[in-house]
């Protein structure tokens, strides 16, 4: 698989291309990287959840990329995306697979850049949906996106998989006018707008909300989410966007994800302390213990109600299938 770079100011249309073979040379999955998410404010951390530290990565520069990378060397490749036919039934797809840099789920929309703003010198730029637009733009130049393919399928993980839900119309609606169909598959993107458990709050929604203000997401996230909920910024959760979502999207997603269970009691700015038996609860699944009775069975409704989009009673909507793991 192999990259198509055209200039690297913060991994700006950055992407690797798998060609399809046999009937697949028709169809393509697109796939948007994953790796979490920087926070402006939060730069007391060393860690890539400081913009200015995650910069410095390949998760916010391309400049380590390599020209290529092996078949399975990069997310999912030995999975979702692999070219064994026992494994996926894209095996024959082409895939373009879409790096990652914004640190907000392909979703900032500033033109101008911040300063770095824990003294570590230089501008940090929040341009992740203007590096969609482009990534998509070459696509369409470059293979033919456009003109060349039947159907697509917009996918991801992780962070990868929250920026399918943010962005499954928008891709459906950039290929539409080239009569390309689109479908999602979105994988272990459904982070809640949950309280933690330590009674700090609704931690990730700061989190999310931080990167909404000062990446100027307004513009980069679903536009009728944005027009329809009285703040706009809920519609970096995933499970407001997919409400809106008018594109068919299938979700794949763990009702008890590790990802989604550690923000629910995060270390960073966080000095309460979670239910005594907090770690057992995810660390021995058999053991029913106080935390689990109450918190984890509201996480698992919380899921199974943000996949549908609207509420439970929408579970079997065919527009929105979904493979459920416990």
């Amino acid at each position: 698989i192999s990259l198509g770079l055209v200039g690297s100011e913060m991994c700006i249309r950055d992407r690797y291309w798998r060609p399809g073979v046999e009937n697949g040379t028709r169809s393509a999955v697109v796939f948007l990287e994953g790796g979490g998410w920087c926070y402006p404010s939060q730069v007391e951390q060393m860690s890539g959840a400081n913009c200015a530290v995650r910069r410095n990565t390949a998760l916010g520069s391309s400049s380590a990329y390599p020209p290529s990378i092996p078949n399975t060397g990069y997310e999912g490749g030995s999975g979702f995306l692999s070219t064994d036919p026992s494994k996926s039934a894209f095996s024959n797809w082409a895939v373009a697979y879409l790096k990652y840099c914004d640190g907000g789920s392909f979703s900032g929309a500033r033109a101008d850049p911040e300063p770095a703003r824990n003294n570590s010198g230089g501008d940090i730029w929040y341009r992740g949906k203007f590096n969609l637009v482009a990534m998509l733009d070459m696509l369409v130049a470059e293979v033919a996106l456009g003109s060349a393919f039947d159907e697509v399928v917009l996918s991801g993980c992780s962070a990868g998989g929250m920026a399918c839900y943010l962005h499954c119309d928008f891709v459906a609606g950039y290929l539409a006018p080239h009569n390309v169909s689109v479908r999602c598959v979105c994988d272990a993107g459904m982070f809640l707008d949950i309280d933690t458990v330590t009674g700090a709050g609704n931690v990730m929604e700061q989190r999310y909300f931080d990167i909404a203000d000062r990446m100027d997401c307004k513009s980069g996230l679903h536009q009728q989410c944005v027009a329809s909920e009285s703040d706009w910024r809920k519609c970096m959760f995933s499970q407001t966007a997919l409400a809106h979502t008018k594109t068919p999207t299938f979700v794949i997603n763990s009702q008890y994800n590790f990802g989604e269970w550690e923000m629910l009691a995060p270390s960073w700015n966080d000095t309460s302390v979670p239910p005594a038996d907090w770690a057992a609860c995810w660390c021995v699944r058999s053991r029913i213990c106080a935390c689990e009775s109450v918190t984890v069975w509201c996480v698992r409704v919380r899921v199974r109600t943000g996949m549908c989009g609207l509420s439970l009673i929408h579970i079997s909507e065919p527009t929105r299938p979904r493979l459920v793991s416990y």
